[in-house]
């Protein structure tokens, strides 16, 4: 079966295979009309809500920023322009914020096409268009959040991308193919795409967001980024332990949060070149985090991560609709990759090792009993819990890290814990639910892991560091007597390599 290749908004005729080929593509364009793939077409275009007409939008300003950056007689300047005039129609009374909003969108996909192929331009001369555009969206902010540069982000380190077309899985590269993001297999950006953050009223720029736009227009976002020059100027301003890589800021217009529908991260950073775990967020903000990574497959190849142009002659459609979609990026091995919902800061860094805090709980000193779980001194009582922590001290939320616990006597042999292991979650929390001792006595607890050299992921090559050189220990604590449960105490860890499932 023939099959278009574009969004789902623009859906081919299906035809019989008698057809003739001219009569076969004929029905299909026309079924399509002259919209562009991955453009919506009536009725995602009715006019609905407000332009936003004090965001400082100037369309004839916006018509020079374009001949300034391409000169007229090129292809990107023609393209462009035919948009800007499109956009400027949308805006006229009655204002069409969808129209408008929409065109926006394929004049920022333009810009970054036409600064990675298009030799007569520099990010210094595309930028202003890219700026007078999104003064011209509703893009859920103020605009005075609206960026006031896109220079770096259209620069040779920067990324610069338009997403959320129907089925788009296609990654964000940054231009010199070090870093990417895209959403988590196998889901598509729509998929991904989560609350926004941000609100957007045409009177005072609060209060609403504006439903007004179609769910075609509503889902595309800007995705944009650039080396942090402040945070790489002093990179211990980032992480407090040994960097792997430079800093890397990531954002989006509007502000999205990329979570699957059962709220686990949706989308997946990647930096080629450097092999270690991603630290999200500087140290300054208090919150920074090292996060589970695994070997990554990295892009290359000029156009990797550029969407395909859309045809515009019926020349070019037809080839378009016959000929074989091209290869635009190949994989690589060689970068390390983590998964996340919120894109800030990102960095590449070298935990050192897994080091477990148990801290501050206590032991419960007198209350335990042979068969009866261990619990802590808090009111009410809590499980035993030990904290992934990095070597200079930062949360290791590396979900699956395998953890267990050994337990000294008086006279300082060891004695039988009985269920006496336990995964990370994603915060990098182990909790022993079901531990205890099989003898009663006087005991302190030694917390053990064997960092991340095992996974249990499906599909992912876990980057690997050890146990931190001296496992946390508990206070010293009496257990009275009971009966334990032999089935419970035949399954326990002391080290070995093969390890229970979760």
């Amino acid at each position: 079966m023939l099959v278009w290749p574009q969004s789902p908004e623009c859906v081919p005729m299906r035809v019989a295979p008698a057809l003739p080929f001219v009569l076969v593509a004929g029905i299909v364009l026309a079924a399509c009309s002259d919209s562009q793939p991955g453009t919506p077409t009536s009725p995602e275009f009715a006019a609905g809500g407000l332009a936003p007409s004090k965001s400082g939008c100037d369309t004839k300003q916006l018509a020079k920023d374009v001949d300034a950056a391409w000169a007229p007689n090129t292809a990107t300047n023609g393209t462009v322009s035919t948009l800007v005039k499109a956009l400027a129609s949308a805006l006229q009374n009655p204002p069409d914020s969808v129209t408008a909003t929409a065109k926006g969108f394929e004049i920022l996909d333009a810009v970054a096409r036409g600064v990675a192929v298009d030799s007569t331009t520099t990010a210094a001369l595309a930028s202003p268009v890219a700026v007078d555009v999104v003064k011209c969206m509703v893009l859920g902010v103020s605009p005075d959040s609206l960026p006031s540069t896109f220079v770096d982000a259209l620069g040779p380190h920067g990324a610069f991308a338009v997403r959320g077309k129907s089925s788009d899985t296609l990654a964000v590269v940054s231009h010199d193919l070090t870093w990417s993001i895209k959403p988590v297999s196998p889901n598509d950006w729509r998929t991904v795409e989560g609350t926004r953050s941000g609100t957007f009223n045409n009177a005072n720029y609060t209060n609403a967001t504006n439903t007004a736009l179609r769910d075609s227009v509503r889902a595309l976002f800007l995705a944009y980024g650039m080396p942090d020059s402040s945070l790489n100027a002093n990179i211990t301003n980032f992480t407090r332990d040994q960097s792997v890589s430079p800093v890397f800021d990531w954002f989006t217009l509007p502000r999205e949060v990329f979570q699957i529908t059962d709220g686990s991260a949706g989308v997946q950073i990647t930096q080629c070149g450097a092999q270690g775990f991603l630290q999200h967020n500087p140290v300054s903000t208090n919150n920074q985090v090292v996060l589970a990574s695994f070997v990554a497959n990295c892009p290359s190849g000029p156009l990797a991560g550029l969407s395909p142009p859309a045809p515009r002659s019926l020349a070019q459609r037809l080839w378009h609709f016959f000929a074989p979609e091209p290869a635009y990026a190949v994989a690589l091995s060689g970068g390390s990759s983590s998964k996340g919902s919120n894109l800030s800061p990102w960095g590449v860094v070298d935990p050192g090792y897994v080091n477990l805090v148990f801290a501050p709980q206590k032991v419960d000193k007198s209350n335990n009993q042979v068969g009866v779980p261990l619990f802590d001194t808090s009111k009410p009582s809590k499980p035993l819990q030990v904290t992934a922590f990095s070597k200079a001290g930062s949360p290791f939320k590396q979900g699956s890290i395998f953890t267990w616990i050994e337990a000294i006597n008086n006279q300082g042999t060891n004695v039988l814990v009985c269920n006496n292991w336990a995964y990370t979650d994603a915060n990098g929390v182990a909790t022993f639910t079901h531990a205890y001792l099989n003898k009663s006595g006087g005991y302190t607890l030694r917390f053990r892991t064997v960092g991340t050299k095992f996974s249990t992921s499906a599909g992912d090559t876990p980057i690997q560091v050890g146990e931190g050189p001296n496992p946390p220990t508990s206070n010293l604590f009496n257990v009275k007597n009971g009966t334990p449960d032999e089935n419970d105490c035949n399954v326990y860890v002391a080290g070995q390599n093969t390890l229970p499932s979760p």
